[in-house]
């Protein structure tokens, strides 16, 4: 079978792009395996994926399934990566990851209780009337902490902010439990890569909020509580410990953000056409 030169995992890798399918061998044909969000503003040839791919004169497929997380990356690794024999794995890093581990988690090892609370709710109109009740308490008490949007413009760069969530917070206990998850997909991700004879390499990805930290912490009072780099430092030193390369695309962004150029898109997290071909390059 054709083996092709880099497998891509990451949920950015997927985002605000238009949908392209790739023609992998038989056994894997009619399977699209590239990206999935469409309009966003990016079309698919701008993106950092396909710039590369350009650049290097090899194959580079994209496994990126917008939403995902390492959680789903390992699967989608094991069952259809390792079929094309690649020599280079991606394997993307967002800080979102940590959180989408931990709740995915919780979904799949609470099922038999969702089915028969789902059991419950359909058959019993007290227990019904209770969830209900429950839920909006719990939906007032989200809109009560929900931060307003703040936007900046100065100019050359124009953004709108939507603050942070706990995700930045190095001590919440449901963190902790993300991160011991997103460590061992990863450390899986190594196996499978080891056993194919490919090379894994994890890409950190900052957000918006990171790479102009300097501006958004000159529009909230409250950002003292969070660590912005807590999840992407986690991460690095986890892989240094456990003998896994990493490319942090934080620094490079950040110079270009000093520069006062726009990478993000104003209102939505994902990369603009100039973000994707600063990252191509910085990757590249």
């Amino acid at each position: 079978m054709k083996a092709f030169g880099i497998c891509v995992l990451c949920a950015l890798s997927a985002a605000g792009c238009a949908t392209k399918s790739i023609q992998p061998d038989s056994d894997l044909a009619a399977r699209n395996l590239e990206s999935s969000l469409g309009g966003r503003g990016v079309e698919i040839d701008d993106t950092w994926v396909e710039l590369i791919e350009k650049e290097l004169g090899a194959d580079v497929v994209n496994l990126g399934v917008g939403g995902y997380s390492p959680n789903q990356y390992v699967h989608i690794l094991s069952d259809y990566g390792t079929k094309l024999n690649p020599e280079i794995i991606l394997f993307g890093f967002h800080a979102g990851d940590i959180r989408d581990d931990y709740e995915f988690s919780g979904h799949m090892t609470n099922w038999k209780m969702k089915r028969v609370k789902t059991f419950l709710y359909s058959k019993f109109v007290t227990y019904k009337f209770i969830v209900l009740g429950i839920t909006r308490i719990k939906k007032a008490d989200d809109r009560q902490n929900l931060k307003e949007s703040v936007k900046f413009d100065n100019g050359n760069l124009s953004f709108t902010f939507f603050g942070l969530t706990k995700t930045y917070e190095p001590e919440n206990y449901e963190n902790k439990i993300g991160e011991n998850i997103t460590k061992k997909n990863i450390l899986e991700a190594k196996r499978i890569s080891n056993e194919k004879g490919a090379e894994l390499i994890v890409l950190i990805f900052p957000n918006k909020e990171q790479v102009y930290w300097d501006i958004f912490k000159e529009l909230y009072n409250d950002t003292d509580k969070y660590v912005i780099d807590y999840p992407t430092d986690m991460i690095k030193m986890f892989c240094e410990e456990n003998g896994i390369k990493y490319l942090d695309l934080t620094p490079p962004l950040r110079e270009r953000a000093k520069k006062e150029e726009q990478l993000y898109f104003p209102i939505d997290g994902q990369w603009n056409k100039r973000g994707n071909e600063v990252a191509a390059e910085v990757i590249y």
